[in-house]
C-alpha cells in the first residue's frame, strides 16, 4: 500500500501544478476583489459546516468515536477535492485558490476548537484525533499549496501557461478521482477486519448528507446575496469538500488508532467523485451560458 500511497500523493500533486499553471499572479489579485464569495467561504466554513455537522451527530445519536470520526472528516479545511472541482465546472479557480489558502491559515486555529465544542463529551478520545487533523492540515499545504505555487512559477517563469488541451487535462483530472476510488478499495480489501465501511454506513450516510447540503446551502447563499455565480460555485466546492487523498493517507496510517476515521475516510473517497458528478450536472444548468 505504501507504494500506492505515494502514487496518490504523486497524482495529485502533479493535478495540482497543472491547475496553478492555468493562474497568473494577476488572477489572484483580482479574485480579492470577490471580497463577498471569501466571506462566504468563511461563514459557510466555519459557521454553517459545524452547524451542520452537530446537527447531524445529534441525529445519528452513534458511539462516541463515531461522533468524533465524522467531525475530523467534515472540518477539514479546503481541499484538493474542492479545487479540482470548481475547474471541472467551470468556477471561479483563482478564488478558490485564495479561499483554500485561507482555511489552511485559519483551520488551525479555529477546527480544533470548533471539534472541542461539537464533542466536547468524547475528551479523551479528542486528544489523541486533535493531532490527526493536525497532521491533515499540514500534508493538505505540502500537497496543495505548494504544487499549485509550483504551477504558478513555471506559468511566470515561461511567460505562457503551458496549458495541456482543456480536455486532456479534465480527462487526467478524472483518472485522479479514479485512483482515489481504487486506493480506497484496495485499503478496504487489505485493511485488518475492525476496518469495516459497512459497519458504518449510517455515519457515512451522514457525512455525505451534510456534505450536500452544505454544497446547496452556501451556493443558495451567495445568490441571494448577489454573489457572482462562478464565485457562489468556487466557495460551494471549496466549504462542502473534505480532503479525500490526504485523509485517507492520514487515516490508513492511524487504522489501530482510529479504525471508525479509517473507514469513513474510505468510504467518502468512494462516493465523493459521484457527488461531484452530481454538482457539476446542476452546477452546469445553473450557470449562465456565459460561463459554460
Amino acid at each position: 500500500m505504501l507504494v500506492y500511497e505515494i502514487i496518490i500523493l504523486l497524482v495529485v500533486a502533479l493535478s495540482t501544478i497543472g491547475l496553478g499553471m492555468r493562474v497568473s499572479l494577476q488572477d489572484l489579485v483580482q479574485a480579492f476583489r470577490d471580497w463577498d464569495a471569501l466571506i462566504l467561504v468563511a461563514a459557510g466554513q466555519y459557521l454553517l459546516m459545524p452547524l451542520l455537522t452537530w446537527l447531524a451527530i445529534q441525529a445519528l445519536d452513534a458511539p462516541g468515536e463515531t461522533n468524533l470520526a465524522i467531525a475530523v472528516v467534515l472540518l477539514g479545511p479546503g481541499s484538493e477535492a474542492g479545487l479540482v472541482g470548481v475547474f471541472l465546472a467551470r468556477g471561479n479557480l483563482p478564488l478558490a485558490v485564495i479561499a483554500i489558502v485561507m482555511t489552511n491559515i485559519l483551520s488551525p486555529l479555529v477546527a480544533p476548537e470548533l471539534i472541542s465544542l461539537i464533542v466536547a463529551e468524547q475528551a479523551a478520545t479528542l486528544a489523541a484525533a486533535l493531532p490527526v487533523f493536525a497532521d491533515i492540515m499540514a500534508i493538505v499545504f505540502l500537497a496543495i499549496v505548494a504544487p499549485f505555487a509550483i504551477g504558478m512559477t513555471i506559468r511566470q517563469l515561461t511567460a505562457h501557461s503551458w496549458d495541456v488541451p482543456d480536455r486532456s487535462f479534465r480527462f487526467f483530472l478524472w483518472l485522479a478521482f479514479l485512483a482515489n476510488v481504487i486506493y480506497a478499495a484496495l485499503a478496504q480489501a487489505f485493511e485488518p477486519p475492525n476496518i469495516e465501511v459497512a459497519s458504518n454506513v449510517s455515519a457515512l450516510a451522514a457525512i455525505v448528507a451534510v456534505t450536500m447540503l452544505a454544497f446547496v446551502l452556501v451556493y443558495t447563499l451567495g445568490r441571494t446575496f448577489r454573489v457572482r455565480p462562478d464565485c457562489a460555485v468556487a466557495a460551494s466546492f471549496i466549504v462542502s469538500l473534505q480532503p479525500i487523498a490526504v485523509g485517507l493517507y492520514v487515516a490508513s496510517n492511524l487504522q489501530g488508532q482510529m479504525p471508525v476515521l479509517t473507514s469513513l475516510s474510505i468510504g467518502y473517497a468512494m462516493v465523493l467523485p459521484f457527488m461531484i458528478i452530481v454538482w457539476i450536472t446542476v452546477v452546469g444548468r445553473r450557470l449562465p451560458l456565459a460561463l459554460r
